[in-house]
């Protein structure tokens, strides 16, 4: 099935059938479409073998990282995926949360195939060893002070010990040069250890992505990227479900969004793989980042052209429309604008707000940073 079939059937229809959402609805900062697509490997999880720490064999064998980086990572790449995302990458017991020291815990059980050789393996590829450099996410459970370890940390109230211990905990993913994803961080205090420590692995150029949809007495954690597995980034949007008024709606998270796809299916019927590339291509229209494991489509003979054709250029049509004075949702609907914009240069990233100096705590106006970091709203290379 060739991918120029999907791209004819979709491309005109799916540009503006992602629903009512306009540009105010997107990120700060929306990446290139082909940028957000992750790939998904469940690694803790993926069995009920508490023996390998409910490791699947088919996932992580005994030959363990460098075996699991040779086999898996080669067809992603080739594919087009620069993004690649572990679940749980050093296991989970049965009737346990998430751990945030699963390393520390997979370590002190001698499960050798889950521990080593982990930044070894990871690091150059991360680094570009296949040509371009990729981003390692690696999702671990919330650093929670009801955990056995950290509680124990915590009530002595030793920073340096507390301190050694959670950089050990996250040793080789940070050796590796990955990212953390946090499991239920926005459970935990805003003004809490968890959410300084894990500023504080941002401010070293560590990446954090917390989960899930941040609650509104909690909203310090919005400054983070947000991850959710998609049915409840759905489901816990208030202005769709009135019971999680709780929450903080899609217009508050500024910051990157990943939505992870966990029923993405195994057809192989061509409408099957077409609703999955459907899906796909309005959670990417919505300005947010798709999180899913490809192999299906892959084999199916999707590319991902069929996934992102046309995408970035609908996200900055929507951008140039509210700049000039008009928000147009993808249903065709025209909003009223916010106060007339001026361009502030800052980094490496081009900021938009609002030139009324009475609104000084509006939010930043959302920005499309194109291929190569074009702004198409600009017309200049962002440096």
């Amino acid at each position: 099935m060739g991918h120029r079939a999907f791209a004819v059937a979709f491309i005109g229809g799916l540009l503006f059938s992602a629903g009512a959402v306009s540009a105010s609805d997107l990120p700060d900062v929306v990446r290139p479409a082909r940028e957000r697509i992750v790939e998904r490997f469940i690694i803790g999880g993926s069995s009920d073998d508490d023996a390998r720490r409910r490791v699947a064999p088919w996932e992580l064998g005994d030959g363990g990282w460098p075996d699991f980086v040779r086999r898996e990572i080669p067809g992603p790449y080739g594919w087009g995926i620069r993004r690649f995302w572990l679940h749980n990458p050093f296991g989970m017991l049965s009737g346990e949360v998430m751990q945030f020291d699963q390393y520390l815990d997979a370590k002190e059980g001698k499960q050798n195939f889950l521990v080593d050789r982990f930044a070894e393996s990871w690091r150059p590829i991360v680094k570009g060893s296949l040509g371009n450099p990729v981003e390692l996410i690696c999702y671990l459970g919330a650093m929670d002070p009801d955990d056995d370890r950290m509680k124990e940390f915590y009530e002595e109230e030793d920073p340096a010990a507390t301190l050694a211990t959670l950089l050990k905990c996250i040793r080789p993913a940070l050796m590796a040069g990955a990212s953390i994803g946090a499991d239920a961080a926005t459970k935990l205090d805003d003004e809490g250890p968890a959410f300084h420590f894990y500023k504080f692995l941002e401010s070293i150029g560590m990446p954090v992505y917390i989960e899930s949809r941040p609650r509104k007495n909690e909203p310090a954690w919005t400054a983070f990227p947000v991850f959710a597995i998609d049915h409840w980034w759905k489901r816990s949007n208030p202005e769709v479900y009135p019971d999680s008024a709780w929450a903080i709606p899609n217009r508050g998270l500024n910051k990157e969004r990943l939505r992870m796809i966990t029923d993405l299916g195994n057809g192989t019927d061509r409408s099957v793989i077409q609703a999955m590339v459907q899906r796909i291509r309005t959670m990417l229209l919505e300005g947010d980042t798709v999180v899913v494991r490809s192999r299906v489509l892959r084999e199916n003979g999707v590319s991902m052209t069929d996934l992102t054709e046309g995408i970035d250029s609908e996200i900055a049509r929507r951008q140039a429309l509210a700049t000039e004075g008009g928000d147009e949702t993808s249903s065709g609907v025209v909003a009223t604008s916010e106060p007339p914009l001026t361009v502030e240069k800052k980094s490496s990233v081009t900021i938009r707000r609002s030139a009324d100096k009475k609104n000084r705590n509006s939010a930043p106006r959302r920005v499309f940073i194109g291929p190569g970091g074009t702004n198409p709203l600009e017309g200049k290379k962002n440096r």
